[in-house]
This record gives C-alpha cells, structure tokens and sequence, in this order.
C-alpha cells in the first residue's frame, strides 16, 4: 500500500469530443448561425402580394378559408393551417407571421445533413449543410410568408425516409409512420409536390425493383393516398385551372433552380433576382464542384442515381407539363436545392491537406470551384442582406395611394382601381384609415361614381395587367373615360421596387 501511495501519479488521458457530440455541436452552431442570418432584416420591406394572400385566408373563419382555397388558390391547406395558429398567438405581427417560415427552413438542415451522410458520406454532408446555411436562395424564401420552406422539408423529409424504408431489413413502425407523415404533409404543402412524389416511383423501378420492396413501397404509398383523398377533388380541380405563367425554356427551368444559381425571372411577370452577382462566374464554380462531386460518387453508383432524379425529374416533368398548359413552378423547387447541394458536397470527399503529389491536380482544379462560389456566395448574402432585394412595397405604395386620395377636397370623388389581377384585399391590407378601399378593374358603378363629381382617381398596374386580357380590357376603358373628361391632370407616377407595380392619381372635373 505505501509502494502504490508512493508511486508517481500518471497523467490523465484527455478526454476526446465523442463524434455524436461532435456532430450535435457542429449542427446546432450552424442552425444558430442561419437563423441569425435569417433574422436580419426579416420585418423588412413589406409583405408582398402573395405573402398578404397567406394572412387574408389564414384570418379568414375556417370554413370559408377552405372555401376561398378551393374556389380561388392555388395551394393546399397546411401551411395556412400553421400560419392560423401563430396569427392566433401573436396576431398579425410581421415578425411572428415570416418566423413561421424561417423556422421551418432550417429545420431542414437536420435532415440534409443525414440525407448527405447516407447517400454520400461525412464530409459531403458538411459540405452540403455549410452550402445550405449560407444560401441566399434559402435565405429569400425563409423570410416570405409561403409554404415553400414547409414543402422543401416535408419533401425532404420524405426522400430520406423513403430511402431508409427501400434500403432497411425490417423496417420498424417509427419508420414507417415518418415517412407516411412526412409524405402527407408534402402532399397539403404545395400542390407541385406529387412530382417528388413520382420520383420516389422511378426510383423503386431503376434501385430497388424487387417483389419484397415492392410490396413495401406499393403499401406506403397507398396508406399516404387514403390519407390525401380527401383533397385529391380539390387538387385535380386547381391542376385543371389556367394561370398565367409563361412557358419556361428548358435551360431557364434547370438555371432557375440550381440552388445558388437561382434567377426566377418569368413568375407573373415580376423579375425576382435571386442572386445579385455575376451568374457566369458562379456558374463556373458551381460547375467544377458538380463535376468534382459527381465523379466522387462514382463508388456510390446506387446513391448517386437517387440524388439525380431527386433533383431532375420533376424540373424535367414540370418543363413538360409548361408546354402543354400553364405551371405555377417557381418556388415549389426549392426542394430540389438539397440533391444538388449533396453533390455540390461530395466534391469534397477526396480533398486532402496538406496536398499530396497524387492529389495535386484535383485540389488545383477543385480550389478555384470552391473559392469562387464561396465568394460569391457570401457577396450575395451580404448583398440581401444589405437591403438590396425587396419584393413589391405595397406598404409604400398603399400610403402614396391613401396619401392622393384622402387630400381631395370636400365632396369630391375618390376612387382607388386596381388593373393586375389581384384580389382587392392585398392592396387594402396597408390602406391608411380613411382611404377608399380599392376596386377591381373598372366596373360600371365606378363609372357611375366618377361622372357624378369631380375628384380623384388612383390606378394600379404592373407587368402582369400585360399578360391578362380583362385587366388588360378594363384599363383601356377607364384610359378612355378619363380621355374624355373636360380636364384632368396627372398628380402622381411611380415605379415601386422591381418596377412591377406602378401607381398613377389624377386630378379630373366635369
């Protein structure tokens, strides 16, 4: 005893971060790090047409909210759904009503990073979850007022597990409920989401066409339509609608939704431009990382193939369903980010440090892909966030209107008329007290209201009173009238942001 009390004491072994600990780490100061990206500037400018839209129905009572999404929307009813339980909470405020969204957009770092460790590997799921914190593309869509950032993780969602069902010896009941919830929930997220769903179909018959996993995938996706056949007359009714999009070219549909080369640039007419940089710089990084990434999955034949038609496939079939009839695709397609970002990770499965003679020309090659899309990349973060993409301020040009019309004298005609399509409840949304509550094209009681008096008259336009024929009618007829009158005087002429919107207040008598 008094030999081992008198013994020297060894040094204690540090003790390493476990790799669990590591991972939950990492992901959580990478979830902080793109919220608190998220977050700047997030009650800034206004909410725009369809972000208000989101509001009006979420307020409406339940019944009739249903009402207007099967008579008038284009959308399913979860997100809105959602959006009524935080109205409820913290009624309209504009931070709670765009927290709602950026919340559920970086939940979906979680499953891409699992995503990413199982089809491609570690390092390609940092890689890919990194991408994610930092793009712009996210960015934009976690501070609207849409469903887009609830269907990318629902779809998601759905992709991994779907592929942990195909791939599992004997799939549990946690399993198989996740991927029936998350498969449901994609489906009354958005209504383009029965593409992704397709593509899980193309994978069972190229990856997994066997009598078992057959079996398998047949019963998940029946229990997943029983679940949906209460919508299914509703989104076979909106399907059947026309809209007005116009027919995206093929390149133009795979640009648009590259992830970080996003640039939606024919949606209603209004030039969203989601990254302010040099496109064809950043195309050549992006490039070079597919190239790299690509190639590194070759090891991962099975993977790789799952990744490709994640991605492509419903860009693909929603191209060709554009040449037949209209397609409201734009935003549903941020889902399609995740596939790509993966490979865009892979890249760096052989990247060493320091270089090695046999990994000298990859690295070289593989470098300038890097560099060039993290800076620009952080350039157009910086940019965003900088206030340089706004939506249209229909704050501003709300107040302009009321501003016009409630200067008018005493007894004079007041009348506010909208020529883009919309319904009148987005442009009454920011409407100063007082201010008259905007009508719709120019109906024969407006008509009627300005040849009793003189006053004044406010019209709103934008690039989409050009691509539908009855505003389109409607304005050349209201032009008319106020050609006619014995005076009139133009008072106001402006351009709001992106220049879709335009507002115009004249002066007329009799």
């Amino acid at each position: 005893m008094l030999a081992t009390s008198n013994a020297p004491s060894r040094p204690r072994p540090r003790t390493a971060v476990s790799p669990t600990l590591f991972r939950r780490l990492g992901l959580a100061a990478l979830f902080l790090i793109g919220t608190g990206l998220r977050l700047i500037n997030l009650t800034e400018p206004s909410m725009w047409h369809d972000e208000i839209w989101s509001v009006y129905i979420s307020k409406l009572p339940l019944g009739e909210s249903f009402a207007v999404m099967q008579a008038g929307d284009l959308q399913p009813p979860l997100f809105y759904l959602l959006l009524r339980a935080v109205i409820f909470v913290f009624g309209e405020n504009i931070f709670f009503l765009r927290l709602l969204p950026l919340l559920l957009g970086m939940l979906a770092l979680f499953p891409l990073y699992l995503t990413a460790r199982t089809l491609a590997g570690e390092r390609a799921a940092w890689a890919a979850s990194i991408l994610f914190t930092f793009s712009s593309l996210d960015i934009i869509f976690s501070q609207m007022v849409r469903m887009y950032t609830l269907l990318a993780l629902t779809v998601l969602l759905s992709y991994y597990l779907f592929w942990q069902l195909m791939t599992a010896s004997k799939p549990g009941w946690p399993l198989w409920a996740g991927y029936i919830g998350s498969t449901v929930a994609m489906l009354y997220s958005q209504n383009l989401a029965a593409l992704y769903l397709t593509g899980q179909g193309l994978a069972w018959l190229l990856l997994f066409r066997s009598r078992p996993l057959f079996v398998r995938a047949v019963a998940a996706w029946a229990l997943t339509l029983v679940m949906w056949l209460p919508y299914l007359t509703t989104f076979l009714q909106q399907a059947g609608g026309n809209t007005f999009f116009p027919k995206p070219g093929f390149l133009f549909l795979l640009d648009s939704y590259l992830a970080f080369g996003a640039a939606d640039q024919a949606h209603n007419g209004q030039p969203f431009s989601l990254l302010p940089v040099a496109q064809p710089y950043l195309f050549l990084g992006l490039a070079l990382l597919f190239w790299f990434g690509w190639r590194n999955l070759t090891e991962r034949p099975r993977e790789r193939l799952y990744l490709l038609i994640f991605w492509l496939l419903p860009l693909a079939l929603c191209w060709l369903v554009s040449q037949f009839k209209p397609v409201y695709a734009d935003r549903a397609f941020l889902a399609s980010a995740f596939p790509f970002l993966i490979i865009l990770g892979a890249s760096f499965n052989k990247f060493g440090w320091p270089v090695s003679k046999s990994q000298q020309p990859r690295n070289i090659a593989l470098l300038p892909g890097g560099l060039l899309v993290a800076a620009l990349s952080v350039w157009s973060v910086i940019s965003i966030l900088g206030g340089n993409y706004v939506h249209n301020d229909l704050r501003g040009l709300a107040q302009d209107a009321g501003r016009q019309l409630n200067s008018a004298a005493g007894g004079e005609v007041r009348a506010l008329l909208q020529f883009n399509g919309n319904a009148p409840a987005l442009f009454d949304y920011y409407s100063p007290p007082g201010a008259p509550p905007n009508i719709q094209n120019f109906p024969p009681a407006s008509e009627a209201q300005l040849n009793s008096a003189p006053g004044r008259v406010c019209a709103i336009t934008s690039d989409a009173t050009d691509l539908l024929d009855f505003p389109k009618a409607a304005l050349q007829r209201f032009k008319t009238w106020l050609t006619a009158q014995p005076s009139q005087k133009l008072l106001w002429d402006k351009q709001y942001p992106e220049e879709t919107l335009r507002l115009q207040c004249w002066e007329y008598s009799k």
